[in-house]
């Protein structure tokens, strides 16, 4: 009986509190950014989409200051901090590499984005 007395109304708040009303989020701009590009850094493009609406290609491959250096990812480190100076926050990232033969791989990283919407200004 003691125990009743005890956990009804622990219950009764957990009922409560899990039926309260979600407080509307702000909407948010999603993000994605695909980069391609092999381990020394050549051909290192970013694929760049914005909520569906916008699409652009940047090639990062001359931004890579020593191409002597295997996986010198700096240009795509700028980009994601130029991005984070805009109010984008990183939500997830992957990484694959796929091995065509010992001397050529293709690398593809992932970043999803998100941002609130900036609000309205006249």
């Amino acid at each position: 009986m003691k125990y009743l007395q005890i956990l009804a109304p622990i219950a009764i708040l957990l009922i409560v509190w899990g039926f309260q009303p979600q407080l509307p989020t702000a909407e948010k701009e999603l993000m994605t950014l695909v980069i391609t590009g092999n381990e020394l850094g050549t051909n290192l493009k970013a694929r760049i989409s914005v909520n569906g609406e916008e699409y652009t290609q940047e090639n990062l491959s001359p931004k890579v200051l020593n191409l002597k250096e295997d996986y010198n990812f700096n240009p795509v480190l700028r980009l994601l901090r130029e991005y984070q100076r805009g109010g984008w926050r990183i939500v997830s990232n992957n990484m694959s590499v796929l091995e065509k033969n010992a001397n050529d791989e293709k690398i593809y990283n992932y970043f999803l984005l998100e941002r609130e919407k900036p609000a309205f200004k006249k």
